[in-house]
């Protein structure tokens, strides 16, 4: 393992929204899967993970 994939993930903030991406090749295939290949789902497993600071995040800026 290289560490590229990880090395691409990045985010964007716009406004109220987040958007976090990939822009190796092969990112969807390893998230999902092929008909060759079960998906290992690591933004999924990144994202349920971290939830809980995500909505403590959300709770501070909501707040104002």
């Amino acid at each position: 393992s290289s560490g590229r994939l990880r090395a691409s993930i990045t985010y964007t903030i716009d406004g109220d929204s987040v958007e976090v991406t990939s822009d190796v090749e092969y990112a969807k295939y390893q998230e999902y899967g092929t008909i060759y290949i079960t998906g290992k789902h690591f933004m999924r497993d990144a994202m349920a993970h971290h939830l809980s600071e995500y909505i403590q995040l959300a709770k501070t800026i909501l707040k104002g």
